[in-house]
């Protein structure tokens, strides 16, 4: 799985260093344009989710929204509706810490999805639901719960923006590789606009630093999950812009894990000050503070301050590109090892590339996390593959790839006995449109959770990786949006 993380990383430097120079060569006719201005929502909305485009052509690099790839449509009210049904073999459904002999096990997934989106004069406003069921054959899991929830609310003014995004969810996995993401998506692309709803939720490539994404698990521990984060954005000038963001974190394990696994919370703060070089590359610098406690791990807690410089390439319509770096210095508090500081390196890189008939995202993060509940504070890297594309009128097909390392930053007296773990993930998904409300899909999914061999201690055999494959069919009914202005 290392060679895995290299590869990964290379081709995605790779991809960005192509992409950057064949674009650097096109006309790009939109004007700068800084302002968080209506959003982009399609000539028509679909039943996909509520339009994610709420964002700026070129927004600040050290903000939270991300250029639209679609400009110059739109922007509409409407209200959205839709179900899926779905059929999975799963390998391994209780994520045991065992490659073979684990039974295979039918699973039904029943879902359903609503979505609002509201647009005032000055005012927006986003709401996202999807939530539903999976019932599990046989007596290997019981049956289980899903629902996310995303709520975003923006005020503008002419030079300027305030939003409050919050996503809260009950899952019985985590959300890389699990939960929802094992069941297809509605629409293709996310049950009813996981991938993004309204203006986004709190999720998405840049919300990594404050925690939006949860990697491995290990059983069946339902878990509650809730990030909320208030951002700023100001223009100074046509070519200077200042972003400030500060948000909280909360993960509660509903069940008891036996030590297992721990809760958190956090505290995020951001701040950057954006400058326009021309039309196409911008620069930043941005400082971040993250505060994180573990309530069942004896008082451990860790801060973390970092700075990083960021450079953005940026083309109406057609890509996204932004590369960051800097260092960053950790104070650890752990009632086992007490007091100490750690210097480091923080980084993220995106590519966002959209071809006539292909969409393709790549990234790379690596920060300071309070782990998904296996460690009291982690540093992890993470990087993922996406590309989507229709093969013929009716036909779409997608493929994604993830891999994430966790090193631990401090002992603490509960959770995964381990200096480190590492989780990958492959898929595809083949989709169909038969009619105007109805389509269908076939998937495959692979996850892999594997804890490093400090795990087994001293024993002579342990088994340390759980891995996962799921086989689907299922069918997705989403009507007509319906208009609300």
């Amino acid at each position: 799985m290392r060679n895995v993380s290299t590869t990964l990383v290379l081709l995605l430097l790779a991809f960005v260093l192509q992409g950057a120079w064949a674009q650097s060569t096109i006309n790009d006719q939109q004007q700068l344009n800084a302002t968080t201005q209506a959003p982009n929502t399609g000539a028509e909305p679909t039943a996909t989710g509520p339009a994610a485009g709420q964002a700026s052509d070129f927004p600040p690099l050290s903000g939270l929204d991300e250029p639209s790839l679609e400009p110059n449509v739109a922007a509409r009210s409407f209200l959205l509706y839709g179900a899926q049904a779905s059929e999975l073999a799963d390998t391994n459904a209780g994520n045991s810490l065992r490659r073979n002999g684990t039974p295979i096990v039918g699973v039904t997934h029943l879902l359903g999805t609503a979505g609002l989106q509201r647009l005032w004069e000055h005012y927006q406003v986003g709401l996202d639901y999807v939530g539903g069921g999976a019932f599990y054959a046989g007596s290997v899991r019981d049956n289980s719960q899903m629902h996310e929830l995303k709520f975003d609310a923006r005020t503008t003014w002419r030079t300027g923006a305030l939003t409050l995004r919050d996503t809260a969810s009950y899952l019985p996995d985590g959300t890389f590789g699990g939960s929802f993401g094992a069941a297809g998506g509605l629409g293709g692309g996310g049950l009813g606009g996981i991938s993004g709803a309204g203006l986004g939720g709190a999720s998405g490539e840049r919300f990594s630093f404050f925690g939006a994404n949860t990697f491995g698990s290990l059983g069946t521990f339902p878990r509650i999950n809730n990030l909320a984060v208030l951002d700023f954005q100001q223009l100074l000038s046509p070519r200077s812009a200042v972003t400030m963001a500060g948000g909280y974190k909360y993960l509660h394990f509903t069940e008891s894990t036996g030590g297992l696994f721990i809760d958190s919370r956090s505290i995020f703060a951001q701040a950057g000050y954006n400058y326009s070089i021309n039309r196409r590359n911008k620069v930043a610098l941005v400082y971040g503070f993250q505060h994180f406690e573990f309530p069942s791990a004896a008082g451990a807690t860790f801060v973390t301050h970092l700075a990083q410089l960021m450079y953005g390439h940026q083309i109406s319509g057609r890509m996204d590109l932004l590369v960051g770096v800097g260092p960053q210095l950790t104070s650890l508090n752990s009632p086992q090892e007490g007091n100490t500081l750690r210097l480091s390196a923080s980084g993220r890189a995106s590519l966002r590339y959209k071809f006539p008939r292909t969409s393709l995202i790549m990234s790379y993060d690596r920060y300071n996390s309070a782990s998904s509940g296996f460690f009291a504070g982690e540093t992890t890297d993470l990087a993922r593959f996406t590309v989507e594309r229709p093969i013929r009128r009716r036909w779409t097909a997608a493929v994604h790839v993830g891999y994430s390392h966790h090193k631990r930053l401090q002992v603490a007296s509960v959770g995964v006995n381990a200096g480190s773990y590492q989780a990958g993930l492959a898929g595809f998904r083949m989709s169909r449109t038969f009619s105007r409300s109805l389509s269908g899909f076939v998937l495959y999914n692979f996850n892999e959770v594997a804890l490093d061999p400090s795990f087994c201690g001293s024993a002579a055999t342990c088994n340390r990786t759980s891995i996962r494959h799921i086989v689907g069919v299922g069918l997705t009914w989403h009507p007509h949006a319906i208009r609300l202005d």
